[in-house]
């Protein structure tokens, strides 16, 4: 797998559920402030629940990664130690 890809993984799987959160707060605050600073259009609105749907679910995604990935890890060291 490519290393940043597994980088991200490590990373965004190793955060809280409400760092999670607040991304998604963050970035839904965001994309409304375009709207509103910049004059956006009306299609801004879409990207506030997209932040809620992608990002937590992107969060979950990578944890269970991780948690499938240790545990392979634990099968195969208990498949080596029959």
């Amino acid at each position: 797998m490519n290393d940043d890809c597994e980088k991200t993984i490590q990373k965004f799987g190793a955060r809280s559920s409400s760092f999670a959160l607040g991304l998604a707060m963050f970035f839904a605050m965001l994309g409304s402030g375009m709207v509103i600073f910049f004059d956006g259009s009306a299609i801004w609105g879409a990207w506030i629940p997209f932040c809620f749907v992608v990002i937590p679910s992107i969060h979950s995604c990578c944890r269970e990664a991780l948690r499938l990935r240790q545990r392979i890890a634990e099968l195969e060291r208990r498949l080596d130690e029959r």
